[in-house]
């Protein structure tokens, strides 16, 4: 599973339409920013001017190496602010999050809606 950024979320909303060259060469980017170790590269391909603020890599769940991801990132060019969370990385996760988020209530998310408590208590640590 890809959740990209709540930076695309908030430029989907404002925007209100489908850009396939924010896609391409932005939000691509960002994912595969989101899953390396040193994020500040791609962001550099991709984003004017921009300058890595922050990556945290925590435990967020009981396997042992199971980790959530995510980094906080400026695109001084395009005067954006950018927070990325990396997506899943094996198996044991994938399993983790299928079983939680199906069997496991839902949270009440501050920005609106509910969400899985898997996904709340990533969000949460980081």
């Amino acid at each position: 599973m890809l959740r990209s950024t709540v930076f695309l979320a908030f430029v989907a909303i404002a925007a209100g339409s489908y850009s396939d060259s924010l896609a391409r060469n932005k939000f691509a980017a960002l994912a595969g920013a989101a899953y390396s170790g040193a994020p500040q590269h791609c962001l550099k391909n991709a984003f004017t001017n921009a300058e890595l603020i922050q990556q945290v890599s925590l435990a967020c769940d009981f396997f042992q190496g199971d980790t959530c991801s995510g980094f906080v990132a400026v695109s001084h060019g395009d005067k954006a602010i950018i927070v990325s969370f990396r997506g899943t990385t094996g198996f044991t996760q994938l399993v983790s999050e299928g079983g939680m988020t199906a069997f496991t209530k839902k949270i009440a998310f501050a920005a609106g809606g509910q969400v899985a408590e898997y996904f709340y208590n990533g969000y949460d640590i980081l």
